[in-house]
Formats: C-alpha cells, structure tokens, sequence
C-alpha cells in the first residue's frame, strides 16, 4: 500500500487535515516519500499525520506547521527544504 501527496508548480495551495501514509518498506525500494513538494509559492501545510518513507517529506516550501511527520524508515524526516522555508509547532518521532 502506498499512498502520497505530490505537489508541483503550485500556488496559494492549503493542505490541511490529512492522513498520509505510506507503507512501503525502505529496504526493497528507494527514493521513498509521502509528501514531495517542489516549487509551490504560498504553500501552508498544517494539522496534518504524514507516515513512512526515507525522506517523509521532500522537498518543502512555505510554511509547515503544526504537523505530526512520523517513522523516517531510512534516512530523515525532511529533506531539501527550500530557502525561506518556516518550519515550526511540528512534533517528529520515530
């Protein structure tokens, strides 16, 4: 099972109360993610469960808050960040 959110382009975009969760094993595939996020101006991520992956979160820009970012199977919770990027009130755990 697998589920992700990708976002790509956008602007002014909410993401808000989700529950994403991806259940793939790290050792049997790579590049793992459950939220992608690359070039989005205005982004506001918030009161969101993100679950599982290498990289629970790749790639990030705006604001990410108020957050539970879950199980970083490999390597770390966030990777690549954009400059500028807040990122703040987010409890991480393994």
């Amino acid at each position: 099972m697998r589920g992700s959110l990708s976002l790509y382009g956008c602007e002014d975009v909410l993401v808000k109360g989700n529950y994403i969760h991806t259940e793939i094993p790290s050792s049997r595939w790579s590049q793992v993610h459950t939220l992608a996020v690359n070039n989005c101006k205005k982004l506001v991520t918030e009161h969101n469960v993100i679950r599982h992956g290498q990289w629970v979160v790749r790639g990030l820009s705006g604001e990410f808050r108020y957050n539970l970012v879950l199980d970083a199977d490999a390597h770390n919770f966030i990777i690549g960040p954009a400059a500028g990027t807040h990122i703040h009130h987010n409890i991480f755990a393994r």
